[in-house]
């Protein structure tokens, strides 16, 4: 139980992040939103290294290590995706048997992004949507600004998803359509790095359960792809999330979540928070680090949903740069120029140890495989409740039947 409960929160790879390289010129602010503080590099946490780092010496050993066992088919997709290479090689840091753990991963990794065709994933509305509006209607995610890190906080608020349509799509298309949004949050995170003196690849994500349609949830069809969505993000978008911060959570949820995080590691802790409801919500997440210009207003923010962007922008903006030959407002010549040259990610100078050498640094918990983790613990909540309701209303509407009446035996009584 308690490895399965770790295994919902870790694992390896990213998106396609490309790379950054720490020469790239830098300025100020970003053309997507004015910062009213000033950014500091994210630290690194429970001994791992900053997001901002890059390789660092051991951690160059070990990649030359791995990629000697990998097959050729894998190794042409990590030598234009250093970043993604990164990820695995330190995610799986403190496992005892991590090179041939790494190579697994890296492997199934990168046939899910051939499947996937994750490459070109950003260049046009795909076939299953052919008019590019299910980020924007089906499952609408809004891009509420930036942390003092510069992490995007992306809110997921589970009442706005239409589910009807939805489901009108087969499971494989959902999991497409999806991969293309987390795909187009990392290529976001990559371009504003660009811009500043130091790199991102995290997300904040505030989780809103408030309002679910609980018998949706508890379709097998909305089972099947949730089984199937945590898989991919936990193999395809793992360490991608910077906190995971659930709001709005029933009381039965927040119930399940305190028996559960006895069972994860201190990271995952750290990561996932179920916050609590009410006038101390706002509170709650200020006290983690999210600024009150990135709450929603409904949440005692100053976040306005209708003047914030969606990941659909991001999505339909992506399209129109590949459309237009990949130049546009944010000079992406130049990145498509740096992702053929291949990788650049400068070595890095370690930081200081811990004062406690022995703290393990175990592997971060991610969005999707938080948000995944999180959406399969409802799921399995929701499915239980309705099961008993259902089981309750047709023990309460069958009819009432009589007792059997007793009827005197035909056989004799034995003599003695």
């Amino acid at each position: 139980m308690v490895a399965d409960c770790d295994r919902l929160a870790r694992v390896v790879s990213l998106g396609s992040l490309g790379h950054f390289s720490d020469e790239e010129t830098t300025c100020s602010s970003s053309s997507d939103e004015t910062m009213r503080f000033e950014l500091e590099r994210p630290p690194g946490k429970f001994g791992r290294q900053s997001e901002s780092d890059g390789w660092t010496e051991e951690e160059r050993v070990e990649r030359a290590v791995v990629w000697a066992h990998l097959s050729p088919g894998a190794q042409s997709i990590y030598e234009h995706d250093e970043l993604l290479f990164l990820r695995l090689v330190r995610g799986y840091w403190k496992y005892e048997d991590r090179t041939r753990t790494v190579v697994s991963v890296a492997e199934t990794v990168a046939e899910m992004r051939r499947r996937y065709r994750c490459a070109t994933i950003l260049q046009g509305p795909l076939a299953c949507d052919p008019a590019g509006a299910f980020h924007r209607r089906a499952w609408p995610s809004w891009i509420l600004g930036r942390d003092t890190y510069g992490h995007p906080v992306v809110l997921e608020r589970f009442s706005a998803l239409d589910w009807d349509a939805a489901l009108r799509l087969t499971t494989e298309e959902l999991l497409e359509l999806r991969i293309q949004a987390l795909e187009a949050m990392q290529v976001d995170c990559e371009r504003w790095s660009r811009r500043q003196s130091h790199r991102v690849y995290k997300v904040v994500y505030i989780v809103d359960v408030g309002n679910v349609n609980s018998w949706a949830l508890a379709s097998s069809r909305v089972l099947e792809f949730a089984k199937h969505y945590a898989k991919i993000t936990e193999q395809m978008f793992a360490d991608a999330v910077w906190l995971n911060l659930v709001v709005n959570a029933p009381g039965v949820a927040r119930a399940g979540w305190r028996v559960v995080e006895r069972m994860v590691d201190e990271e995952t802790r750290d990561i996932v928070r179920f916050l609590p409801t009410g006038n101390s919500c706002c509170a709650a997440l200020l006290d983690a680090g999210v600024p009150r210009e990135c709450i929603p207003d409904y949440l005692g923010g100053a976040a306005a949903l209708v003047s914030c962007r969606l990941v659909a922008d991001v999505v339909e903006r992506l399209y129109a740069k590949s459309t237009n030959g990949g130049g546009g407002e944010d000079d992406d010549d130049a990145l498509a120029l740096e992702r053929k040259r291949g990788p650049s990610l400068k070595l890095a100078t370690p930081p200081p140890p811990d004062d406690d050498v022995s703290l393990p640094r175990r592997l971060a918990a991610t969005l999707v495989r938080l948000v995944a983790a999180t959406f399969r613990l409802f799921v399995s909540l929701y499915g239980l409740v309705v099961l008993v309701l259902r089981r309750l209303v047709r023990r309460l509407s069958a009819p009432a039947v009589p007792p059997p009446r007793h009827r005197p035996s035909l056989r004799r009584p034995r003599r003695h």
